[in-house]
């Protein structure tokens, strides 16, 4: 019965993993859209989960909006280094007339004893169908277009993998008897009220997992996945057991209407020493929102990437201006 909460557990945050690794985002929750104010919830978690499956079929096109925090402090014999970061991320994808956008802005400084060390990135990518294959162009820190080709089943199986996560949590829970149902009950809560993300009414799963809990949870999955041998996994586990505090949260919302997925948040945070280092992460976060078979509008590919893309095979390191590194003392 266990075993099988453990492969429950396992598929449901493989889907909050495949929407992406909550924080309180610049950008994600920023809709024109009015958001309603919540409602009672009259449902049971049995009932929730039982739609999600069907509405797993058929995934379209998808609209993605991800955003990201970090902030890690490290200390040894009395030196500290202090890490932050972030990362914001746009795409767009629509899979019968196949084109997909990208856009993304990563930024991180390192505090090291009163020294800054800081950088920022960006990427921009963009792809059309040409002679049943997919033409992506793309660009870093904008050095400049570069051009490269992928089979269109490749796009079509990033929809597929939606698909298929969604799927196998679903499955997993239609084989759970009531008495399974009460010990996954012990780690997934439905929230009394829906939440409104973008204009639509949510049902929110909300797994909330401790140090001891992911160990218990860690040792039934390794029983049913055999992902890693019985060596690796006694290291991997015995380095986890160091951190005094590992605590992990992740709420799933779905279309109240739909039972489409709409969100993923995923909050971490965690201390521990671990080979002399003093680890402590003030905040490790992930939000994901998604518009799953809405109105998805894929931005074209720029006429300069056009015209002065060249082949990647090409591509001449020599001529890309590195971006330089601010260092302050």
């Amino acid at each position: 019965m266990r075993k099988k909460c453990a492969y429950f557990l396992v598929a449901a945050l493989s889907v909050s993993m495949l929407a992406g690794c909550g924080s309180k985002s610049k950008g994600a929750d920023n809709s024109t859209k009015k958001e309603a104010k919540s409602e009672k919830v009259s449902v049971g978690l049995s009932d929730v989960l039982a739609n999600i499956a069907e509405a797993a079929t058929g995934i379209e096109s998808v609209k993605l909006e991800a955003n990201g925090e970090a902030e890690v402090v490290i200390s040894m014999s009395g030196q500290e280094m202090t890490a932050t970061g972030s990362i914001n991320l746009a795409s767009n994808a629509v899979k019968a007339d196949p084109a997909f956008d990208v856009k993304g802005t990563a930024e991180y400084n390192l505090d090291m004893g009163g020294q800054d060390i800081s950088g920022d990135y960006s990427v921009e990518a963009y792809a059309e169908e040409e002679d049943d294959k997919m033409t992506v162009y793309a660009q870093t820190n904008d050095t400049g277009w570069e051009k490269s080709s992928m089979e269109k089943s490749e796009f079509d199986e990033a929809f597929e993998q939606i698909e298929s996560a969604i799927e196998s949590m679903a499955k997993s829970f239609s084989e759970l008897s009531e008495d399974d149902l009460k010990q996954v009950e012990e780690y997934v809560k439905l929230e009394d009220k829906t939440k409104s993300v973008n204009g639509k009414q949510c049902y929110v799963l909300t797994v909330d997992v401790d140090r001891d809990q992911i160990i218990e949870l860690a040792e039934m999955g390794q029983e049913l996945t055999d992902e890693y041998t019985d060596e690796e996994f006694t290291e991997y586990l015995d380095t986890f057991k160091k951190f005094d505090k590992f605590d992990i949260t992740v709420s799933l919302y779905f279309d109240k209407d739909t039972y489409l997925p709409v969100k993923v948040s995923m909050d971490i945070a965690m201390d521990g020493e671990v080979q002399g280092y003093t680890i402590s992460v003030k905040k490790l976060s992930l939000e994901v929102v998604l518009g799953v078979n809405d109105d998805v509008s894929v931005s074209p590919v720029p006429e300069d990437a056009k015209e002065n893309a060249v082949e990647a095979e090409d591509y001449d390191t020599e001529d890309v201006e590195t971006e330089d590194v601010d260092v302050e003392e």
